[in-house]
């Protein structure tokens, strides 16, 4: 390493003395645990001796969300990311996912909701450190996932006319309160969703019922080479049978199998809108968002679930799987391609480098390059060469001048426009 590493210091800005900013600097990502996590597929990418969970590692963040804050090394010393909110403004926040199981089914809110809800929590005096009761900050979280290795979601509801045929089949009786709603076209998704969360347990656990029998009929009839309408509801049936026996009597289960069923090879993407329901299943990503750790949960998971809130969040439009694509930079020329994305929350560029590339420092906040794979080095004028592998990272200060990324491997540098001395989206002390 070229910058070595000293304790790490108290995180509150009030009591740290953060030097004039390098132009580069090493960040070094936050590992955070969770029971479906998948240590094996980061075993390369962290260093667990920052990990004191007893759960796997489920996520790596870089960022300065207060909630998981990265840690910024400049001149030997080691500072929370969150503690430089007064002196800098953050950019979007960089994670690395690995999932060996689902996560729960969820939407994030969009700015106006997350908003209002954070100043009704205010008003009612509930307190920040409680995280059952309490957003996690007021705003919104629209985000890119990336593959690296295969990785399978659940994303945007699969069209209804679709989610009908499959489950006729899979579940030829037992399911016609819920095939009534898809009779409705994809006007009767949102419908459909409302009365599975907020049926009563009973149906609930009749309806599970009915899916998990059914499924075993469909997988013990299952034939190698089967045509693809059948390959279709086998997979339906392997997926509702896994999520039955991990989550019990949960209603979530019901709303997953109405979700598109996604695989992404290493390099395919998502985009996350505000409101779109989702769970993501297993496999190895990056995941880049806005500044947030919104998150509505309306099942599927051991944490808080707030049903009204995941219903008033919910945009039952958002129909299909929504891939996005990349475009080369043609300002520069210099190799770099820009993912395109229906939000000006974040830019994210990516390249292959073998050799030697330049980059823009982005907007008025600190950028992310992320090391994906392969060997870099991240240098510029008046600052140390910071070397990085695999899972490393590097916080770019904003300024006019570009910095040089040197090596062979795939690397992601994440940024935003927003312009110089717009408001952080980290919190200050009064909210």
């Amino acid at each position: 390493m070229s910058d070595p590493v000293a304790p790490v210091v108290a995180s509150r800005p009030d009591r740290i003395a953060v030097p004039p900013a390098s132009t580069v600097r090493r960040l070094v990502g936050r590992p955070v645990g969770a029971a479906w996590g998948d240590q094996r597929l980061l075993a390369d990418l962290v260093d667990v001796a920052d990990h004191d969970d007893p759960r796997p590692i489920a996520e790596v963040w870089y960022g300065a969300h207060a909630r998981h804050p990265a840690w910024v090394i400049d001149g030997g010393t080691r500072v929370a990311a969150d503690a430089l909110a007064e002196h800098e403004q953050p950019g979007p926040l960089v994670k690395l996912l690995a999932a060996a199981g689902p996560l729960s089914i969820q939407v994030h809110p969009d700015a106006a909701s997350a908003r209002r809800r954070w100043d009704e929590e205010e008003a009612a005096g509930i307190p920040r450190d409680a995280p059952a009761r309490r957003s996690a900050d007021p705003l919104a979280k629209p985000e890119l996932v990336r593959a690296v290795g295969s990785f399978r979601a659940l994303c945007g509801f699969r069209p209804a006319v679709a989610s009908r045929a499959l489950l006729s089949a899979l579940v030829p009786h037992g399911a016609e309160p819920l095939l009534e709603h898809l009779a409705l076209g994809d006007a009767g998704l949102g419908s459909a969703v409302d009365a599975l969360l907020r049926s009563d347990p009973a149906s609930v656990g009749a309806i599970l019922d009915a899916v998990a029998a059914g499924a075993r009929d469909v997988l013990a009839a299952s034939t190698e080479g089967s045509a693809a309408p059948e390959a279709m509801l086998e997979r339906l049936a392997e997926l509702a049978l896994d999520l039955v026996e991990r989550f019990p009597g949960d209603p979530g289960v019901l709303v997953a199998l109405l979700l598109e069923d996604v695989d992404l090879a290493p390099g395919d993407t998502l985009f996350v809108a505000p409101g779109t329901p989702h769970a993501y299943l297993s496999g190895l990503a990056v995941e880049v968002m806005a500044s947030s750790d919104n998150v509505l949960r309306g099942g599927m998971t051991t944490k808080p679930i707030d049903v009204d809130a995941f219903l008033e969040a919910l945009d039952a439009r958002a129909v299909g799987a929504p891939r996005t694509g990349t475009l080369p930079r043609r300002v520069d020329g210099s190799g770099w391609r820009r993912h395109i994305i229906p939000s000006d929350a974040f830019l994210i560029d990516e390249a292959e480098i073998d050799g030697v590339l330049l980059t823009e420092r982005m907007g008025g906040c600190p950028s992310v390059v992320l090391c994906v794979s392969g060997e870099v080095e991240v240098s510029s004028a008046g600052s140390a060469t910071i070397d990085l592998r695999a899972g490393g990272a590097a916080l770019l200060a904003p300024g006019p001048t570009p910095v040089e990324v040197r090596g062979r491997g795939l690397v992601l540098h994440v940024g935003t426009a927003r312009r110089p001395g717009a408001p952080s989206p980290v919190l200050s002390p009064e909210g």
